[in-house]
């Protein structure tokens, strides 16, 4: 019987096939089979694979092309693990920028209410939940299956704290204004959704990446409704995709956002932009 070294070893090579991140995606699996986290896992690395058949299945499901976040169940964000499946758009690091500028903001500001519009798993609304002292969030997706997913979230991540769950179209979903509005909105022009790789094309839910001919379509609808639906000194922050920053910017201007801002990810690519509703 091999040893889990061994074992990682091998699965690695066998990924390499499919993903740029073979050797990190080996530990996850090797982890999740053996009930441990990826950093744990070099305790055991000389122990015996004994679960060679659970480790199979699992890494001939990615192999077939299936994410391997939707085969685990899971997703690491912001230092905690989401629940994921096919219903909802699984969490990039990309995001993780947006919730720091959310963060920062909320205690500069002194925010009390947050709503995540187009919630799907729920990863920025509840990291807002177990990050800051926000009084309550509310989440809104037009998929009951997301808002599924992201109140099962919301239960096992953040128990203790106040959350609404509202089904609807982007920002007529909610029934009050709030102090902020957090969105990851479905960016990607409907031309290039063909192009994309495989694994998001054909398992990720079109609902959650198609945004339109140019991309901006949902960017164009949140800018025009959203004064509606936020507090004096309220802002609205959205993750853009690479590129549209600047173009949503000047939505917001276009629409009486002040104090309009724009920011990276750690790869220094602009990922959001923010206005102040005066």
């Amino acid at each position: 019987m091999p040893t889990i070294h061994e074992k990682l070893c091998s699965i690695r090579r066998r990924l390499e096939a499919v993903s740029s991140e073979a050797a990190q995606e080996a530990q996850l699996i090797l982890a999740h089979v053996y009930g441990t986290t990826p950093g744990a896992l070099i305790m055991r690395l000389l122990h015996e694979a004994e679960r060679e058949e659970e480790t199979d299945r699992i890494v001939a499901a990615r192999l077939e092309g299936r994410p391997l976040a939707y085969i685990l169940k899971s997703r690491s964000f912001y230092g905690a693990d989401f629940y994921v499946d096919e219903r909802v758009l699984i969490p990039r690091w990309d995001t993780e920028s947006v919730v720091k500028e959310a963060v920062r903001r909320i205690a500069a500001c002194e925010y009390r209410t947050a709503a995540d519009i187009c919630c799907g798993s729920g990863c920025i609304g509840i990291t807002l939940l177990r990050e800051t002292d926000i009084g309550c969030v509310t989440f809104t997706d037009i998929s009951p299956g997301a808002l599924a997913v992201a109140c099962e979230n919301a239960r096992r991540l953040a128990p203790q704290r106040a959350a609404r769950f509202c089904r609807g179209d982007l920002l007529r979903a909610m029934t009050e204004p709030a102090d902020l509005l957090v969105c990851n909105p479905p960016y990607i022009p409907d031309a290039e959704i063909a192009t994309l790789e495989s694994q998001v094309r054909d398992h990720e839910p079109r609902l959650a990446l198609a945004g339109g001919w140019d991309g901006l379509g949902f960017y164009r609808r949140l800018a025009e409704d959203a004064p509606e639906f936020l507090r004096p000194g309220g802002t609205l922050l959205m993750e853009t995709g690479d590129g549209q920053a600047q173009a949503v910017s000047g939505l917001l201007a276009e629409h009486g956002f002040a104090d309009i801002q724009t920011g990276e990810d750690l790869s220094g690519r602009l990922r959001w932009a923010a206005g102040v509703w005066r």
